[in-house]
């Protein structure tokens, strides 16, 4: 039992260290594919990111500030009706007595 499991570890060590290998492999090829070094590639990929990120936060900005108007909007148009009603019985009680 104990023979197996040190087996079977031998095993993964030994898989594991060709995966390592393999992707040692696979980042010099990318590299190569790409012209950038590993720091170059993720300079780049960060600065996209950002990139992108600051355009979803200006899309949401500007979404949440057409909310708020609307909102605004729509709270000033009831104001304006509730203080014309007001005028209006005002008036009306003025005109009648």
């Amino acid at each position: 039992m104990e023979r197996r499991i040190g087996q079977r570890e031998q095993s993964v060590k030994s898989k594991e260290g060709e995966l390592e290998g393999e992707i040692g492999e696979y980042r010099q090829k990318l590299e190569l594919a790409g012209g950038l070094s590993m720091e170059e590639a993720r300079e780049q990929m960060l600065e996209e990111l950002s990139i992108e990120v600051r355009g979803r936060a200006a899309a949401m900005i500007r979404a949440e500030r057409a909310k708020a108007k609307e909102e605004s909007e729509r709270e000033a148009k009831k104001i304006i009706a509730q203080a014309i009603q007001r005028c209006a019985v005002e008036e009306t009680m003025h005109v009648t007595t």
